[in-house]
């Protein structure tokens, strides 16, 4: 009797999975979506989960791309709140100790080694490691980070943030000569 009910549990496993409409390329797909936000790149699992679902409709792995979506999307927006907060504090960072600096010598340094270790403990570097850029300059000094490519330029992850004596502006506004 015990091997009857055995058969009859294996033939319905059987059925079920002859019938969820699995797809490989699909799981391969699921599979790598799940590992990009194990790293934290929830850009790639959002834009992964989304092929699942536009590629692969009514597969098992689509319906499991369609419950994690939104939750990655949630997911990737936090992120991308935080490194933007974490890439102000840095530049905040180098900011005070300038003015710190600058406070006490009654100059500008000219340039950031000369504030390590009494005014920074080290080099401060954006949240994708690129270093935060100081310039003194005739009037004063400024301060930059180019976002996550290091580039000038960009928007998102890439956008450009400064400050200019003590001041963040939208661009850095140079001396004319």
């Amino acid at each position: 009797m015990r091997w009857i009910a055995a058969l009859l549990i294996g033939a319905a496993l059987l059925l079920t999975s002859c019938g969820s409409n699995e797809n490989p390329e699909a799981a391969f797909l699921l599979d790598e979506a799940h590992q990009a936000s194990n790293r934290g790149d929830f850009t790639q699992a959002v834009k992964l989960l989304g092929q699942i679902i536009n590629q692969y409709p009514g597969t098992k792995e689509a319906a499991i791309a369609s419950e994690e979506y939104d939750t990655f999307k949630d997911l990737f927006r936090y992120e991308m709140k935080a490194r933007k907060q974490a890439v102000i504090d840095a530049v905040k960072k180098v900011g005070r100790a300038v003015e710190i600096f600058h406070q006490k010598k009654k100059r500008y340094p000219l340039n950031l080694d000369v504030l390590i270790p009494r005014y920074l403990p080290n080099r401060v570097k954006d949240p994708w490691g690129n270093p935060i850029l100081y310039k003194k300059s005739r009037n004063g000094y400024m301060i930059a980070c180019f976002g996550k490519d290091g580039v000038p330029g960009g928007s998102e992850e890439n956008r450009d943030i400064f400050i200019q004596n003590g001041q963040f502006v939208p661009r850095l506004i140079l001396p004319s000569k």
